[in-house]
């Protein structure tokens, strides 16, 4: 997946921010080679256990598909932090994971962003597979 680096911190500071909860938003772009992030939205979280979990404002997601739309875009993946500092998904995540979509985690650990991976759901859609991140310093 390709991405700029101004929007991976756009996507640092919303987690470091958010510290001790998860951080959750969308990731705006296109599908070819691999996917390509034009824009990031930051989401509200809202799982009753943010410190352990992220649950997403479907109204929220509605309104960002149609911002995408109208640009010639789609939401082609997700991100949310883990604030224990693991940038594995959880059993969890995985059982939430959209086919099609990439989903970056950031880990963070006492407020400071310490990695990021990214992740897709396998063909069997069993478990997770990672996906290489190319970031592009200027976009």
């Amino acid at each position: 997946m390709h991405i700029a680096g101004h929007l991976l911190d756009q996507i640092f500071e919303h987690a470091r921010e958010s510290a001790p909860a998860e951080c959750f938003g969308f990731l705006v772009g296109r599908l070819h080679e691999g996917g390509h992030v034009f824009r990031v939205f930051r989401g509200t979280n809202l799982a009753k256990r943010p410190e352990c979990e992220y649950l997403m404002d479907s109204a929220e997601f509605i309104q960002v598909e149609g911002v995408a739309e109208r640009a010639g875009w789609q939401v082609i993946g997700f991100y949310h932090s883990h604030p224990d500092g693991s940038v594995r998904p959880s059993a969890q995540d995985v059982a939430e994971f959209w086919p099609d979509s990439t989903y970056l985690i950031v880990a963070v650990v006492l407020g400071q962003v310490v990695g990021i991976s990214g992740w897709r759901l396998s063909v069997d859609a069993q478990s997770a597979v990672r996906v290489d991140l190319d970031v592009d310093a200027l976009e």
